[in-house]
Formats: C-alpha cells, sequence, structure tokens
C-alpha cells in the first residue's frame, strides 16, 4: 500500500538524512588516516636515520619524525610479530626483471608472491619459467612463495582479454593465502601487500615508509616511467602504479584486481563502496621505477604484443623487427602512437642498484645507442657460431657484437624451444667460434683479441687460457683427452691441457680456415689446399711433457717439430669455408667458398670413397654482353653460394650443409643423395648444429655480403637463431638408387 503524499515527503527527506550521516561517519572512520592525497618520497631524509642495510635500518627515535615527513603516522603493531611485507607480482617471461626485483627489494620484502600461469592473456601457450629455472634463484628460495594457476579458458572467463588478466591478478591473494595459514608465511592483519607488474619496482626508502608508516587502504606508489631503457623516460605524469594496501583476512582485502584498477569491492552497499574506495586512495610520488618493452631482444618485444591485453596494438607493422629496432633505438612510441612521446635522459643513475652493478648484463637498460638499438639477438652481419650443450638443454650464440648468448630449452613452447635467453656474457672483442667444455657449467671462446677464453656460466667469470699473435678464429675441446685446440691466423694452433692448466703452441705450414674433431683427431684445413691430422692422444701427451702455463712459466713454448699423424690434400679447389667430422670418426666433410662439398675418409684403405659434389647454386637469367655494338643476350647462368655451415647428425650420420642462399640441406654421406631441403630462410645460413640427441638442429641466420646482395642494404632483424625439432625419420639416410 501507498503510503500517502506527507508521509511519503517525510520518509524521503528521512532517507536522505540518514545516507548524509552515513557519509559523515564514513569520512570521519577514515579521516583520521587520511591527513592529504599528496606525499612525496624523501630517500635523503631516509638515509640520515638509518644505521644498516637491513629491512628494519630506522633508528626508533626517527620512525615518527620520518613518517610524519611523508604525511603520515606512525605504524603502532599490535600483533607478536613484526609488520611484514609481501610483494605480489605476475610473471610471463621476464626472467631478467625478475632478477633484477629479487636483488633490488629482497633486503626490504618479507616474501615474494609469485604468481605464472602456462598461457598469456591471449590465451597463447608459453612456458611456466620461474619453475624451469628455480634453481637459478636458489639465493631467493626462503623468501618466494611461487605458484604456477592455469587460467580456465575463455570456456569460463569469456574471450575478453582482461578478465583474464584479472583472474590472474586476483589468484595472487585467493589463490595464494589460504594455503599460508596456519605456516611460518601466513599474513597477519596489518601486513603489507604490494600489487605490481614484475617491471614496476618500488624503490627500497619506499619500503620502509611502507613497513613502517600508517598508509591509506588504497595507496598508489607513483613510478618514474621509462620506456624500452632507463634512457627514455616517459614524458607525462608518473606512472600509476603500482598499488599498495594492508592484509585484513581473507574476505576483507581488497582484491588485487579492484586495488589495481581503483574499483570498489563488490560486498556491500554500491554507493558507500564508491565513496569509500575514493576516499582511501592517495598517491607516493617518486616512489618506483616503471621500465615498460625494457627486453634483450626484439622477439621478446614481438611476444609482449603477442601475449598483452591490448590486442588491437598487435600489428603485423608493430611486430616488424626493422620497425621495432628503429622506434627503440629513436626514442619513439612502440606503437606509432604520436601523442606518447620520451625525452633522453644522459647518463641515467637513478636506476635500480644492482642494474649498475651488473651493467655488462643489463646494458640494454641503460643505453639504447647504435645500430641495433641494444638488442641482443640482432647484430653487424653478426651471428658467427651456435653450439648445443652436452646435456642439449643449452644452446650457446656467439656473435659478432662482442656476446655469447646463451638461450635455454623451453619444453612448453614446441614452436620455440630455446626462446628465452639466460644468460648474455659480455666479451672483450667480436666472438668468432665457442666450445662446451665437460659440462653445461663451461664454454670455451675465441675471437679477435686474440685469446682464448674459459667462460664459468654460473658466476660468468671468464679466464685467459692462453694468447695467439693473431685473431683466433676455432676453437673445439676433446673430452675424452681434457684438451682445448684453438687455431689463430698467426698460422699456429694451441693445445691446452684443462687440468694442468699447460699449453702448447704448434706452427702451421698456413693459415687455419677450419677445426673439427673426431674422439682420437684433429683435423685442420688450412690455405693452399691442406689438411693435417693430428693424434689427440700424442698432442696430450707433449703438452704435458713440454706446455707452459699461461703465464710464460714451463719448459718451453713452441714445438716446432710435430709430425702430423696424416697430411693431405684438399678435394676442394677454393678456400675451405667449413669442416665437419662424422660421427663414427672415420672421416669428415669440407665445404667451399664455391658452392662445393667434399666428403673424405681417413683410413688409407677407405679413401678411394672420397667424392665432392656441387650444391646451394642458382640458375638464373641475366644479361650476357657480346662483341661490341651488338645488343646483349639473356642466358641463363649458375648463381655459386658459399657452404658456410657443416653439421653430422650424431644418430643417422646424415649432414646437414647451410649456404649462403639461406638454404638448408641434408644429405646421405653413404649413398651420395639429397635427403631433404627446407625452406629458404630470410637469410644467409652462418651457423649450424645438431643437439647429441638428434632431436633439434639449431640454424645461425646472419645477413652479409657473402650472399651476392651487396647492392642491398643488409637488414640487421634478419639475424635469427631457428630451432628446428626433428621428425622421427627427418634426418635418416636414403637407400642408394
Amino acid at each position: 500500500m501507498l503510503l500517502p503524499g506527507r508521509p511519503r515527503f517525510h520518509a524521503s527527506r528521512l532517507l536522505l538524512l540518514l545516507l548524509l550521516v552515513t557519509a559523515a561517519i564514513g569520512f570521519a572512520r577514515f579521516a583520521y588516516r587520511h591527513k592529504t592525497r599528496l606525499h612525496v618520497l624523501q630517500p635523503d631524509l631516509y638515509r640520515r636515520s638509518t644505521h644498516g642495510p637491513s629491512q628494519n635500518v630506522l633508528l626508533p627515535e626517527k620512525i615518527a619524525g620520518f613518517c610524519q615527513a611523508h604525511g603520515f603516522d606512525q605504524y603502532i603493531n599490535r600483533s607478536p610479530r613484526e609488520r611484514q611485507v609481501y610483494d605480489l607480482f605476475l610473471l610471463s617471461t621476464e626472467l631478467d626483471w625478475l632478477e633484477i626485483r629479487l636483488h633490488t627489494l629482497s633486503p626490504y620484502v618479507d616474501f615474494f608472491v609469485v604468481v605464472e600461469s602456462r598461457t598469456t592473456f591471449t590465451g597463447l601457450p608459453k612456458p611456466a619459467v620461474l619453475q624451469d629455472h628455480w634453481e637459478d634463484f636458489a639465493p631467493f628460495h626462503n623468501k618466494i612463495i611461487h605458484r604456477v594457476i592455469d587460467d580456465p579458458g575463455s570456456a569460463v572467463l569469456g574471450s575478453v582479454t582482461w578478465d583474464h588478466e584479472d583472474f590472474l591478478r586476483n589468484a595472487m591473494l585467493h589463490g595464494v593465502f589460504p594455503g599460508l595459514v596456519g605456516t611460518w608465511m601466513e599474513a597477519r592483519e596489518g601486513d603489507v601487500l604490494i600489487v605490481s607488474d614484475v617491471d614496476e619496482i618500488p624503490k627500497p626508502e619506499t619500503l620502509v615508509v611502507l613497513r613502517k608508516c600508517e598508509f591509506p587502504d588504497r595507496l598508489t606508489l607513483r613510478s618514474d616511467f621509462y620506456y624500452y631503457s632507463f634512457q627514455w623516460l616517459h614524458a607525462g605524469e608518473e606512472w600509476a602504479h603500482p598499488q599498495v594496501t594492508t592484509y585484513k583476512g581473507l574476505t576483507s582485502t581488497i582484491p588485487p584486481k579492484d586495488l589495481r584498477n581503483g574499483e570498489p569491492t563488490t560486498h556491500g552497499f554500491l554507493y558507500l563502496n564508491h565513496l569509500q574506495s575514493w576516499w582511501q586512495r592517495a598517491d607516493l610520488w617518486d616512489a618506483a621505477w616503471h621500465c615498460s618493452s625494457c627486453f634483450a631482444t626484439v622477439r621478446e618485444m614481438q611476444r609482449k604484443m603477442e601475449s598483452f591485453s591490448h590486442t588491437s596494438l598487435d600489428t603485423a607493422e608493430n611486430r616488424d623487427p626493422k620497425t621495432i629496432i628503429e622506434r627503440v633505438g629513436g626514442g619513439r612510441d612502440l606503437f606509432g602512437r604520436e601523442d606518447q612521446l620520451y625525452e633522453r635522459v644522459v647518463d641515467n643513475r637513478d636506476v635500480p642498484a644492482y642494474i649498475l652493478q651488473n651493467s655488462g648484463k643489463f646494458g640494454y637498460l641503460l643505453d639504447r645507442d647504435g645500430e641495433h638499438a641494444g638488442f641482443t639477438d640482432v647484430g653487424d652481419d653478426g651471428l658467427m657460431f651456435l653450439r648445443f650443450s652436452p646435456s642439449n638443454t643449452l644452446l650457446a650464440v656467439a656473435s659478432w657484437d662482442r656476446s655469447v648468448s646463451v638461450y635455454q630449452r623451453t619444453p612448453d613452447t614446441p614452436s620455440q624451444p630455446f626462446a628465452f635467453s639466460s644468460t648474455r656474457i659480455q666479451c672483450r672483442a667480436p666472438v668468432l667460434d665457442i666450445a662446451w667444455g665437460a659440462d653445461d657449467s663451461t664454454l670455451y671462446s675465441v675471437g679477435l683479441d686474440h685469446d682464448v677464453r674459459s667462460i664459468n656460466l654460473e658466476t660468468q667469470e671468464q679466464t685467459i687460457l692462453s694468447t695467439h699473435e693473431a685473431a683466433c678464429n676455432k676453437v673445439a675441446y676433446s673430452a675424452e683427452h681434457g684438451v682445448v685446440l684453438s687455431t689463430s691466423w698467426d698460422s699456429t694452433f694451441h693445445v691446452y691441457n684443462t687440468s694442468t692448466n699447460q699449453f702448447l703452441r704448434v706452427p702451421l705450414p698456413a693459415k687455419p680456415f677450419a677445426l673439427g674433431l673426431t674422439a682420437t683427431r684433429a683435423i685442420i684445413a688450412m690455405a693452399e689446399r691442406k689438411i693435417f691430422v693430428y693424434d689427440l692422444q700424442a698432442l696430450r701427451m707433449l703438452v704435458d711433457q713440454a706446455g707452459r702455463t699461461a703465464n710464460g712459466t714451463g719448459p718451453n713454448h713452441d714445438v716446432t717439430e710435430i709430425v702430423p699423424w696424416q697430411q693431405r690434400e684438399s678435394s676442394l679447389k677454393f678456400m675451405t669455408r667449413a669442416l665437419a667430422c662424422m660421427p663414427d670418426g672415420e672421416g669428415f666433410a669440407t665445404s667451399s667458398i664455391e658452392g662445393r662439398v667434399g666428403v673424405e675418409w681417413l683410413e688409407a684403405g677407405e679413401q678411394g670413397k672420397t667424392y665432392a659434389f656441387k650444391c646451394h647454386r642458382q640458375t638464373t637469367t641475366a644479361a650476357v654482353g657480346t662483341d661490341e655494338g651488338e645488343e646483349e643476350e639473356q642466358r641463363e647462368v649458375d648463381v655459386v653460394y658459399p657452404v658456410n655451415a657443416l653439421a653430422f647428425h650424431p644418430l643417422h650420420g646424415t649432414f646437414a650443409t647451410g649456404g649462403g642462399d639461406g638454404v638448408v640441406c641434408v644429405w646421405d654421406a653413404q649413398t651420395k643423395r639429397r635427403v631433404r631441403q627446407y625452406p629458404k630462410l630470410a637469410a644467409s645460413v652462418a651457423a649450424m648444429d645438431f643437439s647429441s640427441d638428434g632431436k633439434f638442429l639449431a640454424i645461425g641466420v646472419s645477413p652479409g655480403f657473402e650472399d651476392g646482395k651487396e647492392d642491398e642494404e643488409v637488414d640487421a632483424g634478419n639475424v635469427s637463431v631457428v630451432v628446428r625439432e626433428l621428425g622421427e625419420n627427418e634426418a635418416k639416410g636414403k637407400p642408394a638408387k
């Protein structure tokens, strides 16, 4: 029954009065905690108030004044234990940023809550990278709370990518904290929860403010907003993330999605929720760093576009490697948006200290100048060599840009099984060749600095084993004999004993071009078609008897009279480009700049089987001049490409050739038949290697002037590594015709 008009009027006035009183109560409830919305971090004040590098560094008598200077009251702890700080963030594939974050914040954070999924927000498969690299972060295991939470898929969440992102953000609270109840990691009321992305890093001084001071329930840590590196600062207001709140139990804590998006919680009266969420907000300025799209490789840039929630920006133009390099190097927007501007910061020192301490590894985060904008997967005509590790879980790539990159096998992404770089070592000079040691922890490298180096991948420490008088072009390691062999353009090779640290310098009759090892022999191909074969056991004995150490001590330096086990002339007339040994040790193959391959056997009784064949040639039509005054004729001509790379399959005995034409072929050495030819790649093939289990073929693609295109601009974006997973019969030989 409806009320009469006047009672309805009085009821409306009463309801309005009730709402005003409720709002006033709410205002009074939060006002004592919220004197101002503007707070600015004062790092100098923090440094004057400390006495050590731990998380509880403030002198007790300084805490109240420290908080007051930031516009907050001192936090009064009512729990039997100290207030704890939980750092909650999502992880996709950003291992560099995970490393930087852990090292930067570990002294100030009690627990890192790391959530990752096996799919991107757009539904693409991806690896759980922290799970795969767990041992790499062993020093932080006692602080990391790690969960792999699977996205339930579009059938449950729908097709809107933001809903999938929101689901995973809330999983940082609802999918993790219930499982902590009853453990030493359990959160208590009043503990600090930071909600962010992995590349949004609070400054250490900010963590002290959060631990020691009372702050509103929705505090935004305003971030210095950088793009590509700390060289390019985004023009405009500081980035409005991360967000911080306090823990209020499993049901009353603000969900991470609502906290980050500034949305009211869903329970309670809607009007009051909006009012409360508005009133609870405040900003702490200059409180964090955010480096967006700050990746070491072009491929990571492309993967981000394919994965993140802004699907409209994932276009073919934006994903083009050349476009990415130009925009990043020039400080222009990654997606071509004209209203997004960036200011160059020269010699920026306001960055996480761990980056400055490891500037060799993270140089791309400090400097994007140069032709390739600091990207490590492109270079000047640059990829020189690649090798699988003994366990086949790592792939090392040597580059002309003075680096060695090591890629980790990621079984969760079969289309890109070695897509993620786990280590990048900067060397003194361009690296021309690499070889693995006895296990996955050691690499040997040679290059234009004349040195033979040992690289410890765990510490990235480099040790000089020996020094040539000119650039070193080839290196190999014999596990059976424990020796490292290196060749140099000074027409010598060195034999280094890894057990005694002694080496032997052996002269050669001509400049060496290629080096290969079997279990018992070392084969060196040189100028003037010379090929010398040495017995490895004899070399090991000689270095033990007459070798010297790298610092010059020892009985001898040169051994002028080492008679090779075998001397022979190459079956190829032109300069040798590559050499690979048969897996059974019975022979080897060489290739030349003239598009030919020679297959040879070592034992005298087998040498009659030696043969050579043409490959990597293309027939085309070209204008050919005739007698003076006559018109040119169009004739068919052969375009000959160098065969730059050779590799034998370890199980089937077939071998692959890679040419300047960008083509890879597989051949049967016994039946002299081509097994298959793969589709043409974007540029010349520079290097190849089969994994020792025969499951993968790695191909280094690197444009240069050897592919007949000297009149065209070299596209650095075409420098890449292609890893092909082989089918069961893909590399098997063919029967004779």
